[in-house]
């Protein structure tokens, strides 16, 4: 998983006293902390189920933003996405390629919207399905690439 230069990481202090910190910066546990904690917020197992986009902040689904992860392992096996949100038209675009090497039972994709919209339809390859309520997405037993089109 890569840092983009807008992610920071952890400072541990390690002279309590000072608040001087160690020559040896970045401290390899507070680094790993927080790629853990991204990770949840983008990709994360929950038993048979795999979440997308679970935690994001409304914030990075404003228009002209993106957000896409490759490959990300996952127990299911290696997950890819990209969702393209265009808020201002009231739609957002979204590439899946689900895991291979295990199905998982569905996979639940949580858009939040800048402006707190619910979902009004999804499409999935061209074709409508309903199962959907406020900001998630859920998709049974998805297999392969999938372009998934969520208007508000």
């Amino acid at each position: 998983m890569w840092m983009s230069r807008e992610t920071y990481s952890g400072v541990e202090v390690t002279k309590l006293f000072t608040g001087d910190n160690e020559p040896t910066l970045p401290h390899l546990y507070s680094c790993t902390q927080q790629l853990r904690l991204l990770r949840m917020m983008l990709v994360r197992e929950d038993g048979d189920r795999l979440w997308i986009g679970q935690a994001v902040p409304r914030h990075w689904m404003k228009e002209g933003d993106s957000i896409e992860v490759k490959e990300a392992a996952t127990a299911f096996g290696p997950v890819s996405f990209s969702i393209r949100p265009h808020p201002g038209r009231g739609w957002l675009d979204i590439e899946l390629t689900a895991p291979a090497r295990r199905a998982p039972k569905a996979v639940l994709l949580r858009l939040r919207e800048p402006f707190g919209r619910k979902v009004a339809s999804v499409k999935v390859n061209g074709r409508p399905i309903r199962s959907f309520n406020d900001d998630t997405v859920e998709l049974q037993s998805p297999r392969g690439v999938l372009a998934i089109e969520v208007a508000y």
